[in-house]
């Protein structure tokens, strides 16, 4: 018998390293749940997973191409099997053990939820990174995710009917967790909750992660969403990336700029939502 809610997660070479400890923070949950593991050339998944297999019920998806191909073939995989929740999680990330309790217990009111995350690395747990910012069961609109967000595809639960929602992905897009829920929240809101927050490992590799800002950081945030607002198309997305292309430009040719604004950057008591920090350049 089928249970009612799957974790989704990407597995991919560079990402092997953390895969057990992935694994084992599911295989404590209160709540049971199914794994599905979309494998990027992993080589011998089936090794990896023998630990598991007394613990968990995984089912795996091979996948081949660009990011944007995987999420795209893993969506589409989605689609087809019969959950009712889906639980998204990064496989370098560890659950805590009421991630899938807690995303079931908001999924009854709302159709996407987002949990907080509480970064880590080599120093350690840190505190609640965004629950200072946004309360306990605060709804969030699509508005509110215009420029910045919460909802990624290792911190948001979903109900299936989500996935329907979801548009096609254009191959260019650098931020896709931003795209899909952007158009997921049209006609309604979502959650956030304090519970269940996901333990976010931060390293170098981290496309969008919770360091220090830097001058080559914020020239990607620039590219990030500039390719967000492009796929957007939208007149209102047109003038923010235009209004972006310009920042990047004036933070490529001015130095003293680039490194002033990053002074002040890091000097805001402020826990940055993803790709939030160039708000606060420009108007």
């Amino acid at each position: 018998m089928t249970r009612p809610t799957a974790v989704f997660s990407v597995l991919h070479p560079g990402n092997i390293r953390y895969f057990k400890e992935f694994m084992e923070s599911l295989a404590t949950q209160i709540s049971e749940c199914d794994v599905l593991l979309a494998c990027d050339d992993v080589p011998d998944i089936g090794h990896l997973l023998r630990a598991h297999q007394s613990s968990l019920n995984v089912i795996v998806l091979p996948v081949k191409g660009t990011l944007v191909q995987i999420r795209q073939a893993s969506i589409d995989w989605l689609r087809g099997l019969p959950y009712r929740y889906y639980v998204f999680a990064d496989s370098d990330d560890i659950q805590p053990n009421d991630r899938v309790l807690a995303a079931v217990s908001c999924l009854s009111q709302y159709q996407v939820v987002a949990h907080d995350l509480l970064p880590f690395g080599a120093g350690g747990l840190s505190k609640p990174y965004w629950s200072k910012r946004l309360l306990n069961g605060q709804q969030l609109s699509r508005a509110d995710i215009w420029q910045s967000n919460v909802f990624g595809l290792g911190n948001t639960s979903i109900r299936r009917e989500v996935l329907l929602q979801f548009p096609a992905l254009p191959e260019n897009l650098l931020a896709i967790d931003w795209f899909l829920f952007y158009h997921a929240l049209g006609n309604q809101s979502g959650v956030f909750t304090h519970q269940g927050a996901v333990h976010y490992r931060q390293h170098s590799e981290n496309l969008a992660g919770t360091a220090q800002v830097t001058v080559e950081r914020l020239k990607n945030i620039c590219r990030v969403k500039m390719a967000h607002y492009s796929a957007l198309g939208s007149t209102e997305a047109q003038e923010q990336r235009s209004a972006l292309s310009g920042l990047l430009e004036k933070l490529e040719k001015d130095k003293k700029y680039a490194q002033e604004a990053v002074f002040q950057l890091n000097k805001q008591p402020i826990s940055y939502f993803w790709w939030e920090e160039t708000n606060y350049l420009y108007g």
